[in-house]
């Protein structure tokens, strides 16, 4: 992945169980396009120069709760809420994920992206697994 934006930070990528996840600080974050909302067990994000206050849970979901039900211990799940803020490429092959407060220019491939309800819909093969 070649970016050079200054406003740029590149974070591990894992897939894990079926689901993508990004380290931060060590701790790993479920990412979830379909929720609208995020939350973790601190009620705080930092991802590059953005602090984010966050809900402990999403309704009856706990970060807790959330790791038991996807077998893989979660801090927390991003949802559109933070990710909406950033540009962001999944480089799933080198493990790194790019998030951006300006807009990045990548010349990688192109997936179709559709939207329900202001979410973003794509349909992705990671390891030959849909």
């Amino acid at each position: 992945m070649n970016m050079t934006n200054d406003k740029t930070v590149h974070l591990p990528l894992k897939y894990i169980n079926g689901h993508i996840f990004v380290q931060i600080a060590g701790d790993l974050w479920l990412i979830d396009t379909g929720s609208p909302t995020s939350f973790g067990v601190s009620g705080k994000l930092a991802i590059s120069d953005e602090n984010f206050t966050l809900q402990t849970s999403l309704r009856s979901l706990t970060a807790e709760s959330l790791s038991q039900f996807i077998g893989v211990r979660s801090i927390g799940l991003l949802g559109m809420d933070i990710l909406r803020c950033f540009d962001i490429v999944f480089d799933v092959a080198e493990g790194i994920i790019a998030f951006s407060a300006d807009e990045v220019d990548y010349s990688g491939q192109t997936i179709k992206i559709e939207h329900f309800m202001g979410i973003p819909i794509f349909t992705a093969r990671i390891n030959g697994i849909d």
